[in-house]
Formats: structure tokens, C-alpha cells, sequence
């Protein structure tokens, strides 16, 4: 397991870390005290596996949103949760549940990508390389709440994010974590 950590903690990727109202969302300061998590990836377990999991269970992998919500309510913290939208959708059902949940929240983490099984690894081409889904239309609605939002991309393969890197100020890409990347991420960007 320690194995798994450190290559966990050895393969994150920030890709863009803006200032914010004068300082950079990351690390998450102790300031911080409402977190809104969105996203259909954000408490995924099987797609925590990536497309390569062989004999892995996705009851042994640690969703983002088990490790934020472990993590920050430990200090006194809290996690807002809503999943916005499905991967593969153009309902917006979820959309004004999210909105919501980002004004209400001092910063807001979005866990957005690709489905592990059916869009990475080999025999998984796609046509467009965006978001799929409404993902994007989400982002686009959750990005106008003025929130400071940072990006969390999963995929198995680089992503066509124009509008995201011109319009997101803090980015960052994941890949698939496997069973034990997520509670990394909060170590690595927490200042507590």
C-alpha cells in the first residue's frame, strides 16, 4: 500500500494554479471552511480504477468525495456534495443542485473526465476529445457563479479543454487513481 501512495503522490499534475482574489485557491487554506465537490467523478469507486484495474474491487478504492468529507469534517470543515450530471448525459436535471451548492460554498472542486471502462484503455476511441456528455455545460454553469473553482480531470487519455483553461484558474489532471490516490490529494493540496 505505501507502494501505491507513492506512486499516488508522484503522478498528480497541476496544470494551472491562478490567482483568485489575490491568492491561489491551492493549497486550500484553513480559511476555506465550505467545500462544494461536483461532478459525476467525485464519488465514483469504479472509475477510480481505471480502465487497467484487473483483479482491482471498487470496494477497496477511496472516492474523492470519501476522502474530502473524512478529511475536512475532521477539522470542523464542510463537504457539499451533488453529482450535476451523469457522464454520458444531456439531462440537466442536476444542474441547479450544483449551482447551488457552489454559492453556498467558499471554493468549489470539480471532479470531471472520462467513464474508466468504456472511453480509455485500447478499443476505446473517441471522435471528440472534450468533456463528454453535458460535463462541459456544467462547468460553463458552475464556473458563473463567480465561486473559485478548481478542476479535477480524470481520463485515461489528454482532453480538449479550451473554454477550461481560459476560463478555470486552478487545473489540475489525475488520470484514473486506482485505490488510493484520492486521500493523497487532500494531503498534498491542503495547507492544513
Amino acid at each position: 500500500m505505501e507502494l501505491a501512495r507513492t506512486v499516488a503522490e508522484r503522478s498528480f499534475v497541476l496544470l494551472k494554479n491562478a490567482d483568485s482574489g489575490g491568492k491561489p485557491t491551492l493549497p486550500l487554506n484553513p480559511e476555506v471552511h465550505t467545500v462544494a465537490l461536483i461532478g459525476p467523478l467525485a464519488d465514483s469507486a469504479a472509475d477510480m480504477l481505471g480502465p487497467w484495474r484487473a483483479r482491482g474491487d471498487a470496494a477497496d478504492a477511496v472516492t474523492l468525495r470519501a476522502a474530502l468529507s473524512s478529511r475536512l469534517q475532521q477539522s470542523g470543515r464542510q463537504v457539499i456534495y451533488t453529482k450535476g450530471t451523469e457522464l454520458l448525459t444531456t439531462d440537466e436535471n442536476g444542474f441547479a443542485e450544483a449551482v447551488a451548492a457552489a454559492k453556498h460554498s467558499d471554493v468549489v472542486l470539480m471532479a470531471l473526465g472520462e467513464d474508466s471502462l468504456w472511453m480509455s484503455a485500447e478499443a476505446a476511441s473517441r471522435a471528440h476529445l472534450g468533456l463528454p456528455g453535458n460535463q462541459q455545460q456544467l462547468l460553463e454553469a458552475v464556473v458563473a457563479t463567480g465561486k473559485p473553482v478548481v478542476l479535477i480531470v480524470f481520463s485515461g487519455r489528454p482532453l480538449t479543454l479550451s473554454w477550461a483553461v481560459n476560463h478555470v484558474l486552478q487545473f489540475c489532471r489525475h488520470g484514473f487513481p486506482e485505490c488510493k490516490r484520492a486521500p493523497r490529494w487532500f494531503e498534498l493540496f491542503s495547507a492544513t
